[in-house]
């Protein structure tokens, strides 16, 4: 009688708590032994689980592994012998990279001291979902429960006792399922790809991952020592700083180390923030040297996605009316773009307090922030944030009653729009200097800005309602003076 998925996946949950047990005894035992290569419950788990399955799901433990023997369960070829030692090794070798696939390719990443790459990320993607689909999908709906692992060693697993000749033909007919399976591998991996495009990708090509190793590993003072950067998640990686135990161990040695890895990462690359740094001792790369190793670990965060969240911040309290907070949060964004030295982002943030400030009618504030944010846009050549700034600054002091400094920057913009053709903007400028002009009695002067806005607002289509009202009044005025 076959045995189906759940029945098999229980029985290797069982078995792989158990090794979980054993394998962090052993190592504590090899720790206290100071033996640095199986001190690591990782590295003793996969040597564990290796050797356990490969012999006991072999002729020599009768197919049955713990588990196995208490959920009354077997494994055995298809004509119903039992498995050779190195075909057993086989299976378990393959079943192992279902299920401790991450800690495989981690491990080896430490031993040889490799970082995380887009390549290496996509390849161990494949691997992975090419494993699961074959225990999960082929046991479930194999007619002979058969899983990647079985189909390559050639066996079935049976409620003990209960082998017979038909059960060979059940797995006849199992040969239209390949193609259902690859269709199936197809699709995870392109729902894989999408993933690792939208989170992985994005967060390795957002850290200077390869320079980041190479500048660490070039540092004079870090002898002997290995980098090695890892994904943590979507908006972190961590990076690992390894050198061995025995030049390592005073106290304020490591003190001294720790600093100057901030220092260089700080000095070198200002997008990247450091946190979450600590020191711990592993023998995932002891076999180098033969000797325990010293990790100094660091969270390593983009700045720049740091910056984006505050601005989503700063936005959504603009939106909600709180401007106050707004510029709470653009001031802690104008912070680390500051620090990375982005112009436009420093503008930007300028720019935004200025506009709450505005709101906020403390124009005095309004007008510091948007010249600040013009001296900017203006280094970096970009006109026309500059020409919007020089409109915020214009507004500021109309609300003021400085009529002609509000005349003079309304008039700057304008010169600025005109040499780079922004109609729209040239439009708006024109109203608002119109009824500039119309509250300071230049009616003349205004009822020509307003018509000239009038006429370009026609041309691109915009709404001449506010602007034929102050032509109406303009027009009334100097019909009444003369």
């Amino acid at each position: 009688m076959l045995t189906g998925f759940w029945i098999r996946l229980l029985s290797d949950i069982i078995d792989i708590i158990i090794l979980w047990i054993v394998s962090a005894i052993i190592a504590y035992v090899f720790k206290l032994l100071r033996v640095p290569f199986l001190a690591e419950p990782n590295t003793v788990l996969l040597i564990t689980v290796f050797l356990y399955i490969g012999i006991l799901n072999s002729k020599v433990g009768q197919g049955q592994s713990i588990a196995k023997r208490l959920l009354n369960i077997q494994v055995v070829k298809l004509d119903g012998t039992l498995l050779s030692l190195p075909m057993s090794f086989l299976r378990s070798l393959v079943l192992m990279m279902t299920f401790f696939l991450n800690i495989i390719i981690t491990s080896t990443l430490g031993i040889l001291c490799l970082e995380w790459t887009h390549l290496l990320f996509i390849g161990t993607l494949i691997v992975f979902i090419f494993f699961s689909v074959g225990y999960i999908f082929l046991i479930s709906f194999h007619p002979a429960k058969r899983g990647l692992h079985d189909l390559i060693t050639g066996t079935i697993v049976i409620r003990k006792g209960t082998y017979q000749e038909s059960l060979v033909e059940k797995n006849k007919q199992a040969k239209s399922l390949i193609f259902v399976l690859y269709f199936a591998i197809v699709s995870l991996l392109f729902c894989g790809y999408k993933l690792y495009s939208n989170t992985a990708v994005k967060t390795l090509k957002s850290f200077p991952t390869t320079e980041i190793s190479r500048e660490l590993n070039n540092s004079l003072f870090l002898k002997d020592a290995k980098v090695m950067i890892k994904i943590h998640n979507s908006k972190q990686l961590t990076i690992d700083v390894m050198v061995p135990s025995d030049i390592y161990n005073d106290d304020k040695q490591i003190a001294n180390q720790m600093v100057a890895i901030k220092k260089i990462i700080n000095e070198k690359f200002p997008d990247v923030r450091i946190e979450n740094y600590q020191i711990s001792e592993s023998a995932s790369v002891g076999i180098i040297k033969g000797t325990r190793t010293k990790v100094f670990n660091f969270g390593l965060h983009n700045k720049s996605d740091e910056a984006k969240q505050f601005i989503d911040l700063a936005v959504k309290n603009k939106q909600e009316g709180k401007c106050k907070d707004a510029i709470g949060y653009y001031t802690k964004t104008l912070e680390i773009f500051e620090k990375t030295k982005n112009k436009h982002g420093i503008a930007a943030c300028y720019g935004n307090i200025g506009i709450m400030y505005l709101e906020l009618q403390k124009y005095r504030e309004a007008i510091k922030y948007c010249e600040k944010a013009l001296k900017q846009y203006e280094s970096v050549e970009d006109k026309i944030n500059a020409g919007a700034n020089l409109v915020n600054i214009a507004v500021a002091y109309s609300y003021l009653n400085e009529y002609f400094k509000a005349k003079q920057f309304y008039e700057q913009s304008l010169d600025i729009y005109r040499e780079i053709g922004q109609k729209k903007e040239i439009s708006r400028i024109l109203l608002n200097l119109g009824i500039l002009y119309y509250s300071h009695n230049e009616w003349h002067r205004a009822l020509k800005c307003l018509n000239e806005s009038l006429e370009l607002k026609k041309e691109i289509g915009d709404s001449t309602e506010i602007v034929g009202e102050y032509i109406s009044k303009a027009s009334e005025k100097i019909q009444g003076k003369y």
